[in-house]
């Protein structure tokens, strides 16, 4: 796999999406996600796991909890994927 926006799912896939026991993930009651964490978390050996679903995400996420100031060069990764994101949830 390419990546989320390339790449096409298999029948295979399409058929396991169709066949999953499905939930509401922001009420907590997704079966998948909640044990896609667990398994996450314990594989870790942490106490908890988040699924997020981009690695924009996921960049957001780590800044906001992590960071007062955060200071990026030109060419920085970051700067050019997830300051987006970060300017939207200062203003």
């Amino acid at each position: 796999m390419r990546s989320d926006t390339v790449t096409k799912p298999t029948v295979a896939m399409r058929l396991a999406m169709a066949l999953a026991e499905v939930g509401d993930d922001v009420f907590g009651d997704d079966p998948t996600m909640l044990k896609l964490e667990a398994e996450t978390a314990a594989l870790l050996g942490k106490e908890a796991a988040l699924f997020v679903p981009s690695g924009t995400m996921g960049n957001l996420i780590s800044i906001l909890v992590h960071c007062e100031v955060i200071l990026l060069c030109q060419k920085c990764l970051l700067r050019k994927t997830t300051m987006h994101a970060i300017v939207q949830v200062y203003l």
